[in-house]
């Protein structure tokens, strides 16, 4: 007589990232060996549920129904604690998040299942959802060459748990602080998990405890500050080096860099130096369609925008 074979672990995933990562997540945990029954699925990216944010929630869902080979179930939720009933009702071995705008519930971090955290950024000192932004906007603060992807357990903390791993991430070949946008770094960081991705499991299942993190005095917010609405809008006496790092900073962000042209603010989704056209005098401005051509001190920028 055969046996039965062992019924497979169970994994949930928090993530609101795009499909290209999403299913790459779910094929990962797979391989490891967990079933993914559920994954839950935030309705906007800083709570403002919006019309647009809806939309954005609802091509996620349908990716994952069109993309994924015998998909999960999904669950958007419009704060987290909803997750909980399911969450209990499923009784997961295992917990990711990753790219999760909500706070996860103190009900939810008391279950049994391990809860990892993966932040794209370093740890203590750049914690939060703007942490990569600041290897881009400070550099000489926060050298490029330190970049790390942060593997943590989940506390109440934000990005504060006890640390399971810290790989340094491998950049793109030939890019420097000048040349990287807040996009390209998240994404070097994604590679860098895919290929830990089998260790960090190892190490959770085998009982590794994580490496407590320093607490930092100096950061009063617990990590990387978001910029202020002030701080965004481009300024006509800014250096072109300045208004690059900021938009490039800012590219993959909630609150990207804004130009005002006409008395209104535009956001900016594109930046490149303009060489061979003049404009006079500093901080005169010339629409050509969609774009907006901004005289500085060193140069003139091109800007792709639009309406706020």
């Amino acid at each position: 007589m055969s046996s039965r074979p062992s019924p497979l672990k169970k994994a949930v995933l928090f993530t609101r990232l795009p499909i290209s990562i999403t299913s790459r997540l779910i094929a990962s945990i797979r391989k490891a060996g967990y079933e993914v029954p559920l994954l839950i699925n935030c309705a906007a990216s800083n709570y403002a549920v919006t019309p647009a944010a809806l939309s954005s929630a609802g091509n996620l869902v349908a990716d994952i129904l069109s993309e994924v080979s015998d998909p999960p179930m999904v669950l958007t939720v419009t704060r987290a604690s909803q997750a909980e009933g399911p969450y209990y009702a499923i009784d997961p071995d295992l917990m990711i998040t990753m790219g999760f705008s909500y706070r996860i519930t103190t009900k939810i971090l008391r279950h049994r299942a391990p809860c990892i955290n993966i932040h794209p950024g370093g740890l203590p000192e750049l914690a939060g959802p703007t942490g990569p932004s600041w290897y881009i906007l400070e550099p000489e603060l926060h050298p490029i060459s330190s970049y790390r992807l942060s593997i943590m357990y989940m506390n109440s903390e934000i990005d504060g748990g006890d640390l399971i791993m810290q790989p340094t991430v491998v950049l793109p070949e030939g890019e420097t602080a000048e040349t990287l946008t807040t996009f390209s770094l998240v994404m070097a960081a994604v590679e860098t998990l895919f290929a830990n991705f089998e260790e960090m499991i190892q190490r959770v299942e085998s009982g590794v405890r994580g490496t407590p993190q320093t607490k930092l005095e100096s950061l009063p917010h617990g990590g990387a500050r978001v910029l202020t609405h002030e701080e965004r809008i481009i300024r006509p006496d800014a250096s072109m080096k300045q208004v690059s790092r900021l938009v490039r900073g800012t590219n993959f962000a909630q609150f990207p860099a804004l130009l005002q042209f006409e008395g209104e603010l535009y956001q900016v989704v594109g930046f490149t130096a303009e060489l061979e056209r003049p404009l006079d005098p500093v901080g005169a401005q010339e629409r050509i369609g969609m774009e907006v051509l901004q005289k500085f001190e060193d140069g003139v920028g091109r800007f792709k925008v639009r309406k706020v």
